[in-house]
């Protein structure tokens, strides 16, 4: 269900703050509250090492999130979150096609999507390879009887299942060699259920922006898939908000843990951040190092939030903006942390209230 809150009822409990955290680690008292709204944006990042706390920082956030009626779209890695999920998805109950073309969308800009995704997932692919899935793209859409690739699709558009493309390969380049080595990259694409014999995507995007879903992916069969399918969904994610009205109201909150395996220049989080805020979809992503994170995510973040770092490198970086010492940082506990909101001129520590803790604590 879509919120009916107003903007400044938006209220994210994550637990207490230690005023006095310079001189007593234990002297924990006020409440602290993440109020998306008074930031320049809603977007939060979350950093902390293993053991950090931060799949139970997660776990906090979609909870107040569903107190306050904001549907969450979580990429799921590990089976974390499926208790907060109304509609849970996997590759038993809907398949993906990921070269198809939404209402609206262009083939051409799936074609150049689609194949950026590619080379960025498999980090071996080359530039004349891209050119080579792109070329193969271009063939497989002609192969569809769509003729012009700039003529953005209008329903009409029908195409070949998924398993049909990997023929294409062969056709877009007379090296044997390099059509070899993709197929041999490409090939547990093809063999994933999730993409098998599909000839459209079954998920119904406006669901996603009425009820909890959840994306299980800890049953895929590689890293790699796992990153190209939560790419492929955050990037139809963004050309259906280009066909929704603009809103100040949260309608979704799009959360990513291990967002490093995602967080490269020109990537769909990045054009997610840019983007998302101006149809009422907030983003949040959570990864180990603060140094996953790069400067256009930081730059579009209203939110940050840094808990126990593992490493000195990444502790030193979080330790430039005065937060606290790395010596510091290196020795929180679980659930310990720092936050730094737009709004606030100073970081604040403070400790998670566990997920489970929370009616008795706070």
């Amino acid at each position: 269900m879509c919120s009916t809150r107003s903007k400044d009822e938006l209220q994210i409990v994550l637990g207490r703050e230690n005023h006095d955290y310079r001189r007593n680690l234990d002297h924990w008292d006020d409440t602290v509250i993440w109020s998306p709204y008074k930031e320049h944006n809603p977007h939060l990042l979350i950093s902390g090492g293993s053991g950090s706390g931060k799949t139970e920082a997660l776990k906090v956030i979609c909870r107040e999130l569903a107190l306050n009626n904001v549907p969450i779209l979580v990429f799921d890695y590990h089976n974390d979150f499926s208790s907060f999920a109304v509609n849970i998805v996997n590759e038993k109950n809907i398949k993906i096609h990921p070269l198809e073309i939404l209402v609206g969308e262009k083939p051409k800009d799936v074609m150049y999507k689609v194949s950026s995704i590619f080379k960025h997932t498999f980090k071996d692919i080359t530039t004349i390879q891209e050119g080579v899935i792109r070329n193969a793209i271009r063939q497989f859409y002609k192969e569809c009887c769509i003729e012009d690739l700039t003529k953005p699709n209008d329903g009409s558009y029908r195409l070949l299942p998924f398993y049909r493309f990997r023929g294409f390969l062969n056709a877009a380049t007379a090296d044997k060699r390099t059509v070899a080595s993709l197929e041999i990259k490409l090939d547990i694409l093809f063999d994933y259920e999730l993409f098998s014999e599909s000839d459209a995507t079954s998920l119904d995007f406006s669901t996603l922006l009425q009820q909890n879903t959840v994306f299980q992916l800890k049953n895929a069969p590689s890293d790699d898939v796992k990153k190209v399918v939560t790419e492929l969904m955050i990037s139809k994610l963004i050309q259906h908000c280009y066909l929704m009205e603009q809103t100040k109201k949260m309608r979704l909150y799009c959360i990513i843990d291990e967002a490093h395996r995602m967080a490269y220049s020109g990537s769909p989080i990045e054009t997610l951040f840019r983007e998302a805020r101006k149809y009422g979809i907030g983003v949040i992503l959570a990864s180990q190092r603060a140094t996953d994170f790069n400067e256009n995510l930081l730059a579009n973040a209203g939110t940050i939030i840094t808990l126990k770092q593992n490493l000195s490198k990444d502790a030193k970086y979080i330790a430039k903006n005065e937060w606290a010492r790395p010596d510091t940082l290196m020795r929180l506990r679980p659930g310990e942390g720092y936050i730094k909101a737009s709004s606030e001129l100073e970081a604040k520590m403070f400790q998670v209230v566990r997920h489970s803790d929370r009616s008795a604590q706070l």
